[in-house]
């Protein structure tokens, strides 16, 4: 992935602050949809937005770090949902070693860093960090993504559950999916609002696509059917993301 900077133009400020610091969570418009599909990803697109608009140079860090947490959170939720199948499965070593290897990975990685004065690389520093960051995260996601989709290629039994769990553990796989389209498109594009905007329209149509393809409301086959229409609209959209 490019460096954030790249995308978001330089305003020099003050170097008022040093250090690492977290990224000021958005407060939701109460005239705004909420979204239960996909929150993950959505979330990672909504992050990108925010960054768009960034005014200061301590503005661009703070969006770079909000990017990069809404990345963990979609690397989590695909670990999570790998440690779940695998136990689900009576393979509880490897589930256990799942969540201990994501763990060392952040420790590893460390958190995404602030706006700070650099001796040697000056106030650019953290941006480089960050974007660096996000590459490994990325990374470590469309492994992920990989080892769940091969372990959930086939349910854990033969019972309607599984299956259904089976279709949500594809679901939260091809979130992944999206977001390394995403990703993907967003750093090579000249106009990176028209690809958040084609995203926004995918997630603002998504609830309907979904729903349109439901046809047990209530009944067993709900849950099933549910996912797999999710999953099926991120694979397109991925697609679509990468022509």
């Amino acid at each position: 992935m490019p460096k954030i900077t790249s995308k978001i133009p330089f305003v020099p400020v003050q170097p008022s602050m040093t250090g690492s610091v977290a990224a000021p969570k958005a407060v939701a418009q109460a005239s705004e949809p909420e979204y239960s599909l996909a929150p993950n990803a959505k979330g990672l697109v909504d992050a990108h937005k925010r960054a768009e608009s960034a005014q200061s140079q301590v503005a661009m860090v703070n969006g770079s770090v909000e990017i990069n947490q809404a990345a963990d959170e979609l690397l989590r939720s695909v670990a999570e949902e790998l440690s779940s199948q695998l136990s689900d499965r009576g393979q509880e070593t490897k589930a256990n070693d799942v969540m201990a290897n994501l763990e060392k990975f952040f420790e590893k990685t460390g958190p995404a860093r602030g706006y700070r004065l650099d001796p040697e690389r000056g106030t650019m520093a953290s941006l480089e960090d960050n974007g660096e960051r996000m590459d490994k995260v990325m990374a470590q996601l469309e492994t992920m993504v990989g080892e769940l989709r091969k372990v959930n290629a086939e349910p854990a039994n033969e019972c309607q559950q599984a299956y259904n769990r089976q279709a949500y553990g594809e679901s939260i796989a091809q979130e992944g999916v999206f977001a390394l389209a995403f990703e993907k498109a967003y750093n090579k594009a000249p106009d990176t609002k028209a690809v958040i905007e084609k995203a926004e329209r995918f997630f603002q149509n998504l609830p309907g696509r979904v729903e349109s393809q439901v046809e047990s409301q209530g009944g067993s086959m709900e849950p099933l059917e549910r996912s797999g229409a999710l999953a099926r609209a991120l694979a397109k959209q991925a697609e679509a993301l990468a022509r």
